[in-house]
């Protein structure tokens, strides 16, 4: 995947650091699909997401009270606990390609530290229609992460097409807008062909 590539599913991500890493599986994924021969690739290239993940929290981990109270002096400084600049998503849409690489473990942490503030409209999912299957299921990250393989492939189409419309919410951000009447809330039940189906929710 190339940096602007990534830097672009860093702007769909909203700065949610679990909804990034999806986007980039789940683009490295839509790739080898379609391009049969560069398959091989694929686990590598997932193994370099894990990588930088797991590298950004060995290097770059907060966890005592001192750590604490050094984010939050930090933070009014505009710099993270480790003295790097937060960066906005301007400054991180403007950066070459060596810079982008150069800083993704130090643009990951401050993602998981929720240093990266995106201004996000509020979405209205009322009357939101997938166009690939014609329904108002909305897939959440939740739901997504339920997944097993195959259902993730058979659905995949269909989230993809969602995300580009209202993205990825979480199950919270839809029980928020169910309290408005933007989407209903759908209990577990069983078909009728034993076909078990989990609780979702649906727009409206």
């Amino acid at each position: 995947m190339g940096v602007s590539r990534a830097k672009k599913l860093l702007e769909q991500s909203n700065g949610d650091p679990e909804t990034f890493e999806q986007l980039r599986r789940a683009k490295y994924n839509e790739f080898a699909k379609s391009n049969p021969s560069q398959q091989r690739y694929l686990q590598g290239w997932n193994n370099r997401v894990t990588a930088v993940k797991n590298f950004a929290k060995t290097n770059f981990q907060d966890s005592s009270d001192s750590d604490t109270t050094m984010l939050k002096v930090g933070i009014e400084m505009n710099v993270d606990q480790n003295g790097n600049h937060i960066y906005t998503p301007q400054e991180i849409g403007e950066m070459s390609a060596e810079e982008f690489e150069k800083n993704l473990p130090i643009i990951e942490q401050q993602l998981q530290n929720g240093l990266i503030k995106q201004q996000v409209p509020k979405v209205d999912y009322s009357g939101y229609i997938n166009p690939v299957n014609g329904g108002g299921k909305i897939y959440s990250r939740e739901d997504i992460d339920k997944m097993t393989s195959k259902e993730y492939s058979e659905n995949e189409a269909a989230i993809m097409a969602q995300m580009k419309a209202i993205g990825i919410p979480t199950n919270k951000e839809l029980e928020t807008s169910s309290q408005k009447g933007g989407t209903v809330y759908v209990k577990p039940y069983t078909r009728s062909d034993g076909t078990e189906v989990r609780r979702y929710y649906r727009a409206i």
